[in-house]
């Protein structure tokens, strides 16, 4: 069962889970088939991953957080899709439809070929897989043709090697775990 939340970032109706022009982020919610209704009031803590309490034996697990890690310093990416449980038995997801990557107003983290960031995930446990998609900077949406798609070791620290041509590149790292998914968006400055 889905049920449409209102939110000010949608940008599209979602309804029985067909979207029809979405050009953001498009959150619904999902119950198991075991609840009949499920009333969601979505709040900004719920866009951004926060804390659960490991003492509350009804909560659910935080959303992971993806950062690069290159040299000293750290690169926070921007969140983009997911499917992460706010309650037990309810589930909030956002699909992104395409959105030009310049919007995104990312820093470029400088490297070079050859160099080794790593993918540090936030989470209470590793990721079953751990996906990297990289597009051409010129590349206008999202859904473009990945220049290069990477299967990482899924762990909470995680090696990723940089095997490509000088230029811009955007990046989507995307995690799946038992209970749900969440991508983040980096962009590289291959030197």
């Amino acid at each position: 069962m889905k049920i449409l939340i209102s939110i000010s970032l949608m940008a599209a109706l979602v309804i029985t889970g067909l979207a029809c022009g979405a050009s953001t982020a498009t959150p619904i919610a999902t119950t198991t088939p075991t609840s009949s209704v499920a009333t969601v009031s979505p709040t900004a803590s719920e866009f951004t991953p926060t804390q659960s309490s490991a003492t509350d034996p009804g909560s659910v697990p935080s959303r992971p957080v993806m950062r690069l890690h290159f040299g000293e310093h750290v690169y926070d990416g921007v969140p983009g899709n997911f499917c992460w449980p706010v309650e037990p038995g309810v589930s909030l997801c956002a699909d992104e439809g395409p959105f030009p990557w310049q919007d995104l107003n990312l820093s470029a983290i400088p490297v070079t070929a050859a160099d080794t960031m790593i993918v540090e995930i936030e989470a209470d446990d590793s990721p079953q897989k751990l996906r990297v998609a990289i597009f051409a900077e010129a590349s206008e949406h999202a859904s473009d043709a990945e220049v290069q798609v990477v299967e990482l070791d899924p762990g909470l620290k995680t090696p990723l090697a940089v095997d490509l041509p000088a230029g811009l590149y955007n990046m989507r790292i995307t995690g799946q775990w038992v209970i749900g998914d969440q991508a983040y968006k980096f962009q590289l400055n291959v030197r």
